[in-house]
């Protein structure tokens, strides 16, 4: 994100990644992913600073259900990759929401995976009727409803991350990935009033895509723990020559690891803090 954000000269970028079970959202701010101190991991909370990243479930397998109260919802829950949607043809005929987006003519059968991947719209239709049936919609009304709301759920998450937060959407570009963030960004961008949304020409894979181009990052850490003053409030001497002892060592470490990965000294950049 922070890539693509220098390459299009905006320094503020709200990355939007919707995949097949989720919907996350990062934000670059002044060319400058936002991070967060600490990050909640298997629910127990890990003091280690992070890209922020806030996570919805909505993807192209968000399973669209009409509840007891007669409510259509859609996800948390996803049909994943195996067997996925109904239209992968792989078994499933639960609906999700890439059925609704064949039903709408959004996901072209012919071209799907540039033609590599055959996917059936009849088995799409019959998927979304389950639905339209439940609430007396027809298949087009019922696939609409699920695209719809999916999209809200996304709007929604883009407005915690930035206007709970105090920055306005309107001041950011959004780039959209992931392999259905384009194909439901022109629904959650506008509603939530963007002024620019970018595709990246590798938006499927531009995770995977950020590994690659992401530079190789190694980060050494040693206590000294040493008094800088004495009871009287002098500076005790020998304290500034033993931090810079300790910065040379690690500073060796660095050069040694750095060599190992062919990495020339004029190629690398060291930075420290204490």
């Amino acid at each position: 994100g922070r890539g693509l954000a220098k390459d299009l000269n905006e320094p503020n970028l709200i990355t939007t990644d919707m995949g097949g079970t989720s919907f996350d959202v990062g934000l670059i701010l002044d060319g400058e992913p936002v991070t967060a101190a600490e990050t909640i991991i298997e629910r127990q909370i890990v003091a280690i600073p992070t890209v922020e990243i806030v996570t919805v479930g909505a993807g192209g397998g968000s399973i669209a259900k009409v509840d007891e109260l007669g409510i259509l919802r859609v996800g948390p829950e996803s049909m994943g990759a195996v067997p996925g949607p109904a239209c992968y043809g792989r078994g499933g005929t639960t609906p999700t929401v890439t059925d609704a987006d064949v039903v709408l003519g959004y996901i072209d059968p012919e071209h799907f995976l540039g033609g590599r991947m055959e996917i059936s719209k009849d088995t799409a239709v019959q998927s979304i009727k389950q639905i339209g049936n439940r609430l007396s919609m027809n298949v087009i009304e019922a696939a609409a409803a699920i695209y719809k709301i999916v999209n809200a759920r996304m709007a929604d998450l883009i407005r915690r991350a930035t206007v709970e937060r105090g920055h306005d959407p309107r001041d950011f570009v959004m780039a959209a990935f992931g392999g259905c963030g384009p194909t439901h960004s022109t629904g959650y961008g506008p509603e939530i009033g963007m002024r620019r949304i970018v595709v990246p020409s590798s938006a499927t894979v531009f995770s995977a895509f950020g590994i690659g181009r992401s530079d190789l990052k190694h980060t050494w850490v040693r206590s000294f723990a040493h008094a800088l003053r004495d009871e009287r409030g002098s500076l005790i001497t020998g304290t500034l020559p033993g931090i810079n002892s300790t910065v040379s060592e690690l500073l060796e470490e660095a050069r040694i690891r750095l060599k190992r990965d062919g990495i020339s000294p004029e190629n690398a950049m060291m930075s420290f803090s204490a």
